[in-house]
Formats: C-alpha cells, sequence, structure tokens
C-alpha cells in the first residue's frame, strides 16, 4: 500500500541496498528516499517493512494513495 504523508509525497515499501527492504519516499526521477525514523527500520522482508509502514502511517494519520 502506498500512502501520501504531510507533504503529499508518496511514500512506500522499496527494495534498499544489500538484501533488505524499506520505507521510502518516491522522487520525481523514480529512485527513493529512505525515511529515516525509529519506528521503520530496514526489514529483511516486504511484509515486514509493509507492516511497519502501515503502523507508522496510520499512526500519523497519512491517507492512501489513489
Amino acid at each position: 500500500m502506498i500512502y501520501l504523508n504531510a507533504k503529499g509525497q508518496r511514500v512506500q515499501v522499496c527494495r534498499g541496498l544489500g538484501d533488505c527492504w524499506i520505507v521510502g519516499i518516491k522522487t520525481a526521477a523514480g529512485g527513493s528516499h529512505r525515511v529515516k525514523s525509529p519506528d521503520l527500520p530496514p526489514r529483511k522482508t516486504r511484509q515486514e517493512a509493509q507492516r511497519d509502514l502501515d503502523v507508522y502511517a496510520n499512526l500519523q494519520r497519512w491517507r492512501t494513495a489513489p
């Protein structure tokens, strides 16, 4: 699931460097910047990272992206 943060940026789970999954903000060039928060550490599986993002987005009251 993709969320919109308070600035209207698309936040989603992305492949990180190495063998991990991160929560990142999509850039206009198609890349992503990691959301740096102790609540969103790099994870070994996409499902773990998505679960972290879902909880964090709910706490931040982000809405889902269309």
